[in-house]
Formats: C-alpha cells, sequence, structure tokens
C-alpha cells in the first residue's frame, strides 16, 4: 500500500507537501493496486516515488515524472523521501510533470478505448 508523507512548512509558498510512495514487488499480486494508487498519487500532481520494478518503469520517467526506488531497500527509500521534503522546488516540479503526463496519456476517451480492446481480447481468448 501507499504512504503519504506530509510535512507541514513554513516560509515563502511552502505550505503542505505530500509525497506519494508506492512500493511494491515485481510479480506481487497487488501489483495492479500498486499502479492504480501510482496513478492516483500522479494524477493528484503529487511527486512519486515508486518501485523500480518493470511496470513502474513503463510509466514513471525518472527524475522527470517521479523517483524510482529499489524494492526493499529502506534506506534508499528513507533518502528519497527527505529529499523531496528538503527540496520543495524539486518535488512541485516532479508532481506537475506527472500530472500533465497523466493528463497526455491516460485521458478518459484513451481509458476508454484501452479497455474496449481489453474486452475484445478476452472476448477473443475464450
Amino acid at each position: 500500500e501507499g504512504v503519504a508523507v506530509e510535512e507541514r512548512g513554513e516560509g515563502a509558498g511552502c505550505g503542505w507537501l505530500v509525497v506519494g510512495c508506492v512500493p511494491g514487488q515485481a510479480g506481487s499480486r497487488k501489483e495492479s493496486v500498486i499502479a492504480h494508487r501510482q496513478g492516483l498519487e500522479m494524477a493528484a500532481g503529487r511527486p512519486v516515488i515508486a518501485s523500480d520494478i518493470p511496470g513502474n518503469r513503463a510509466v514513471i520517467k525518472p527524475d522527470e515524472t517521479g523517483i524510482l526506488c529499489a524494492p526493499r531497500n529502506p534506506t534508499a527509500w528513507a533518502e528519497q523521501i527527505v529529499s523531496l521534503l528538503s527540496n520543495g522546488a524539486r518535488a512541485h516540479t516532479l508532481g506537475h510533470a506527472a500530472r500533465r503526463q497523466v493528463a497526455e496519456q491516460y485521458h478518459l476517451q484513451q481509458t476508454v478505448e484501452h479497455h474496449l480492446q481489453l474486452f475484445q481480447q478476452l472476448h477473443n481468448a475464450r
């Protein structure tokens, strides 16, 4: 499951910083839940830190739309969380780019067409 890290900042325009952390392992039964959570965090404009697994690599452009971290490496995760919490500008840039990517690549019409293709494939495989 994901974890949201919040810090109330002080100073010019700092406000709230929420970091979406989406840990997971390749081949996990929860991989689709992880992908859904990641998409929600990105759509909300939150900077995302996710496990460096194939599904996440397909969505996150490292250091452009999010951060990929080695699974099962809590030290690396902690370092990335602290890095984003201490650099609000970088966190904002990642979150903004992630939201823009979701808006461009996953708009409703494209999602509907993708689901229709999937249903057709499933139907044909019967």
